[in-house]
């Protein structure tokens, strides 16, 4: 999974094996060794008990998570992404 932040930008990519793990597992997550004891997690979800996207960063990482049924429609369409705004807390959109 490749993982790219630009300006209010958060990307994945995902190859057809990858997305096929997150069908099945509703769960993707990579991580990159930064130093001893210190990695960068990135993790997306797919979930029903939520209506809208949303994102949360922990001390090594970032969790997208992303209604199934948005996941759904995308896994059974000729898309090619998905794409979310989300508003954070001080009001400012992020793009995924």
């Amino acid at each position: 999974m490749k993982f790219r932040i630009e300006k209010d930008t958060i990307k994945f990519r995902l190859t057809p094996d990858e997305i096929e793990i997150l069908k099945a597992d509703n769960k993707l997550s990579d991580n990159i060794f930064i130093s001893e004891g210190n990695s960068f997690e990135y993790t997306v979800k797919a979930t029903v008990q939520e209506i809208q996207a949303s994102i949360s960063f922990v001390s090594n990482g970032i969790t997208t998570i992303i209604p199934r049924a948005i996941l759904d429609d995308w896994f059974q369409s000729e898309k090619i992404g998905v794409k979310e705004d989300i508003i954070n807390e001080n009001g400012d959109s992020i793009t995924l």
